[in-house]
Parts: structure tokens; sequence; C-alpha cells
């Protein structure tokens, strides 16, 4: 006899999602389809618009649902034309992945799954990376750009490191060794990428994974675990030819634009000139800004008779700058508490794990985004919307309401 395969819409839910966090690494259009299918079945699927509802009290959806309210009445009183300011609200329509991941991962099977195979990918990805740079002498850019590459690379070496430092006994003798061979393979190819966001964002994750390993772990290994990391990821730095070209060369960037009269067309030339226009932007409509998609439109104002000046009108290149230039004072002051509530998610012990790996990444992007509009931008706001979801999910709350 036939068993009769039963279609379950909330596992299909989140699967698609899991999906999605490995598709936008490398496939735009094929992310939009995806997207499109999960808010069509949250849409039509009662079962999970019912855990939506029942997720609805948690700190971190509440605050993105009123982040996006923003971003929606801001479109209405935008300076720019109605087809970009509504063109803009379509590119944020990411931000509803995060209320979505919210209500579907609070089990941590799926947590566990996600890591997982995130894990897989990206170790193949890496492989892969490091086979074009040794052996082919390219670039090595396997994910969008390198910056994006580096991040991402960051977090799965920041995952597979608080594997090693907090369940390092509950790991049986392969996961050891296998962790223990990647976290430096994983290293080797940020180190060896031209991705500064990278390099930040391994930065600040390894330095607050260690804090956190200091606080917790009573053993007095973490004495010398601890500063031998931190040896191990300077001397990395340090000795990286990409890494000091990258540095030594964004330093040279700002210097010449600020203080030789330089054009500024350069990466961080063009960040610098953008600071000063977005500052006057924000100074002449601190409250409630220039509206959703009028960043672009002020920007054209600004810079139509600039000439021989680098600028970026479609981007700041800081994502606070961006919000506050758009959303006002008021947007900003609700992204900034949208931030601060990731921290009241997850008030369960088992949950413990996730939370932490969770806020460690979000710190890099929090740090990250004084560069570059990582909240904002395809593939990275994406990912930090579906990481938050997937790790922060918190069951307890969806009990103590039903």
């Amino acid at each position: 006899m036939q068993t009769k395969i039963k279609f379950n819409p909330l596992v299909f839910a989140r699967y698609l999602i899991i999906i999605e966090l490995i598709v936008i690494l490398f496939s735009t259009a094929l992310s939009n389809l995806i997207e499109i299918t999960l808010y069509s079945l949250c849409l039509l699927s009662p079962s999970i618009r019912k855990e939506i509802y029942d997720n609805s009290k948690q700190p971190l959806f509440k605050t993105s649902l009123a982040f996006i309210f923003i971003i929606f009445i801001s479109t209405f009183w935008s300076i720019a034309p109605l087809n970009i300011a509504f063109g803009e609200l379509w590119g944020w329509r990411k931000i509803l992945l995060l209320p979505i991941s919210l209500a579907l991962f609070y089990d941590v099977k799926y947590k566990d799954q996600t890591i997982n195979i995130f894990l897989v990918f990206t170790t193949i990805i890496c492989i892969i990376s490091l086979w074009n740079i040794f052996v082919d002498k390219e670039n090595g850019v396997i994910i969008r750009n390198y910056a994006t590459q580096g991040m991402i690379f960051s977090v799965s070496l920041i995952v597979l490191l608080n594997k090693l430092l907090h369940n390092y006994k509950k790991l049986d003798r392969l996961k050891k060794i296998t962790y223990f061979c990647l976290v430096p393979i994983l290293g080797l190819n940020i180190l060896n990428i031209q991705g500064r966001s990278g390099y930040l964002a391994l930065i600040v994750m390894v330095l607050i994974s260690l804090i956190i390993y200091m606080y917790k772990n009573k053993s007095n290994w973490k004495f010398i675990v601890s500063p031998l990391i931190l040896i191990l990821l300077m001397s990395g730095m340090f000795s990286s030819k990409i890494v000091a070209q990258r540095i030594n060369l964004g330093i040279e960037e700002i210097i010449e634009t600020l203080f030789r009269d330089g054009d500024g067309k350069s990466s961080m030339g063009i960040r610098t000139n953008m600071f000063i226009l977005s500052v006057e932007t924000i100074k002449e409509n601190p409250i409630f800004g220039v509206g959703n998609g009028g960043f672009r439109t002020e920007m054209e104002k600004k810079t139509k008779n600039i000439k021989n000046k680098g600028v970026a009108v479609h981007d700041p290149h800081n994502q606070y700058l961006k919000i506050i230039a758009e959303f006002g004072i008021i947007g900003f002051a609700v992204f900034i508490y949208l931030l601060i509530s990731a921290t009241k998610q997850s008030p369960e012990k088992n949950y413990s794990n996730y939370k932490e790996i969770a806020l460690i990444v979000l710190a890099a992007w929090i740090t990250t985004s004084l560069f570059s509009s990582h909240f904002s931008t395809f593939t990275e706001g994406r990912f930090i919307y579906l990481w938050l979801g997937i790790m922060l999910a918190s069951k307890k709350i969806i009990l103590e309401r039903k």
C-alpha cells in the first residue's frame, strides 16, 4: 500500500528559509523566487499565520514591525519620485524575513540544521576559493564579492570556534579534528581576499567570542587559550601582504581626500565625501528625513555641480547616516531599539549558544555598517535578518502566550 505524503506548510516554509540563507550568496533571481514563494505561503497558510500571531510578543518581532512601519510611512513623504520611493519600499521587503524566521525557528532541530547546512556549504566554497587563489592564481571570489565573501566566511569561522570553545567536551574526535582543521582554512581564505569588511568582521567576532569565553569558562585553560587565539589572529593579519596593502590603501585614500585635496574617487575617498554630504542632508531634515528612497534624489541635487569628485549618490556607505537621512532621528531611534531588542530574545538556557552566536554576528554587522549599508544591501541585509530570526527565535514566549 502506497503511503500518502502529507504537505506541511510549516516545514516547507522552514526549509525555504534555510535554502534562502544559502541561495542569497550566489543567485539574485533564485533568491527573489524563494522569497515570493515564502511570502505567498505565509499569506495563504492558516497554520503559518497562526505561528506568526503566536510569536508577536517577542521583543525583536515587535520592534521589527515598528521599523517596517517607519519604512512604509516614510515612503509617502519621500522627496523621491513615486516610482523610486516605492521601488525602495519593495527593496526593503527583505526585513520581513526577520519576523517570519522568528515565528518558525523556535525548535532547536531547525536551528542546528541551518548551522550544519551553512557550514557544509561555506566549507565547500572555501576550498574551491583557495584552489582558485593558489592554483589558478585568480582572486578567489566565489560568493558575490570579496567583502561579502570575507564576512560570510568569518561567520563560519566563528561558529566553528565557538563550538570548540564552549562544547569541546561534547564533540566526538572526528568533529574536533574537522573543526580544528577548518578554522585556519577559513582564516587563510579571509586573509587572502581583499575585503576589508571581512577583516573587520573577523576581528570583532573573535574579540567578542573570547570575552564571552573568558566570562563563562571556569577553567584556568582560558588564560592560555584566549591569548593564543589572539596571537594567531594578529600574526595572520600582520603577515598577510594583502591585508596590509588593503588597510594601508584605505588610510592613504582618506588622507588624500581630506588633507591633500584629492578627488576622492577611491573607495574610502567616496565614503569620506559622502559622509560630508550626508551630514548636510541630516542637518536640513533632522526629524523625519527625506523619506524612503529620498537619499538618492537629494544627493543628485547636491552633486549636480560637483565635478572631478568621487561620489555615490545611491548610498553613503554608512548604514546609520543613510537611515537618519531617509527616516530622520525618529526612524533611527526605532532602528537602534530594534538592535537592542535582539539582546532581549531567547531567555532559555538551552538557547544560550544560539543567542550568543546571533549577537556576535550582529555586533560584526553593526561595526561594518559604519563603512557600508549592510542592513539594507541585498546579500548582507538578507543574511543578518535570516540569521537573527533563526538563531533568536524563542519557544518560551510562544508557550506563555498560548
